[in-house]
């Protein structure tokens, strides 16, 4: 896992750019910039070009508190174990673990 916050050189890259990163390197994007992203994941499905799939976060689910990076990766875990995570091309909504 690559947090763009942890990549200096990430961090000043447009979310299309991220969006290309993650094709070139075969990584879903986990996003709490959900607006963006849909339209980016619109505008992939209109131009052919399949994305590694992209989980959304909502910070209704997640608040942004002290456990919040716990919760998600928890979730995440979860996901990954239970085959919940994105094919290429899709979306979809990261719930808590166990909620």
């Amino acid at each position: 896992m690559v947090a763009v916050a942890e990549r200096a050189d990430f961090r000043a890259l447009p979310d299309d750019v991220v969006l290309d990163v993650a094709r070139e390197d075969g990584r879903v994007v986990v996003t709490l910039n959900i607006g963006d992203f849909a339209r980016l994941h619109q505008q992939s499905l209109v131009d052919g070009r399949l994305h590694p799939g992209m989980v959304m976060v909502t910070g209704h689910a997640f608040p942004q508190d002290r456990a919040f990076v716990g919760a998600l990766v928890n979730a995440l875990i979860v996901a990954a174990e239970t085959s919940s995570l994105p094919s290429a091309g899709e979306v979809v909504y990261l719930r808590p673990a166990g909620g």
